[in-house]
């Protein structure tokens, strides 16, 4: 990842973990439909993968990257997005 240099290299690899794990949690909600746990206790961890999680965990990496690190990575997901649907649309993978 380009990030600023501005900021020390423990601070950008972190605050990209946090940030790659925040946007990737929503995806592992089957995974704990597939796990034998308690009503209650898959209803919450669904509700805390899905709504609380990921912004903690992009608050996080905000703070420990910076405002223009987080930019760059929201500008980074975007592009790479757009270009995947533009493939699906196509029908080229």
């Amino acid at each position: 990842m380009f990030l600023p240099t501005s900021i020390t290299a423990w601070r950008r690899r972190l605050g990209v973990a946090f940030f790659v794990v925040g946007l990737f949690l929503p995806w592992l909600i089957p995974v704990i439909f597939f796990m034998e746990l308690d009503g209650w206790l898959t209803a919450a961890l669904t509700v805390a993968f899905s709504v609380g999680l990921p912004e903690l965990l992009w608050l996080v990496a905000a703070l420990l990257i910076g405002r223009q690190g987080v930019r760059h990575l929201w500008r980074h997901v975007r592009v790479r997005a757009r270009l995947l649907f533009r493939k699906l649309q196509r029908g080229s993978m």
